[in-house]
């Protein structure tokens, strides 16, 4: 069954953590991540991707995510076609977000803005993330209080989501 992205924004949007973010989601498009949509919890930065943006997947959490959310098989044919760097960064990234539960991107993108993401079980290939703006990127530490709480958050709301779509 296919995933209700607007429900799941919508869920995203309820979430005393997430509310007040921009939360994303997101599917692969080959080696490349599409933005389908959005919650709006604060004013876009610059950089942040907007629906309908295609990104490199393997520079971004929500690529990361979604390919962590494959099987290794298919997710290493998808990171062979990538960019080299895009690649050598995937080829370690992917394995990292499968072992803790999430992808991250640490200021890749831009060096102010941190993504957490998460693959959503059941629905391969697609993601559920933010993008965190730090205002001292130096101190960022993804153990921090705040990056845990977020991801708790994106797990929390796409397990409503997806426990009644699967």
């Amino acid at each position: 069954m296919l995933l209700d992205t607007a429900r799941l924004l919508r869920v995203a949007a309820t979430s005393p953590v997430l509310t007040r973010n921009i939360v994303q989601v997101g599917r692969l498009e080959g080696p490349h991540v599409r933005y389908l949509g959005e919650h709006v919890g604060r004013a876009p930065f610059a950089s942040t991707a907007r629906p309908g943006d295609v990104r490199g997947a393997g520079t971004t959490a929500m690529g990361i995510a979604a390919l962590a959310g494959l099987d290794a098989a298919m997710a290493s044919a998808l990171v062979a076609e990538m960019p080299e760097q895009d690649a050598l960064v995937a080829h370690d990234a992917v394995p990292a977000a499968r072992s803790r539960g999430y992808a991250v991107d640490p200021g890749l993108v831009h060096p102010s803005i941190f993504g957490v993401a998460i693959s959503l079980d059941g629905h391969p290939g697609l993601s559920f993330g933010v993008p965190l703006v730090e205002v001292l990127p130096q101190a960022w530490r993804e153990q921090s209080r705040r990056y845990q709480e977020v991801v708790a958050a994106l797990r929390a709301a796409a397990s409503v989501v997806t426990s009644t779509s699967s």
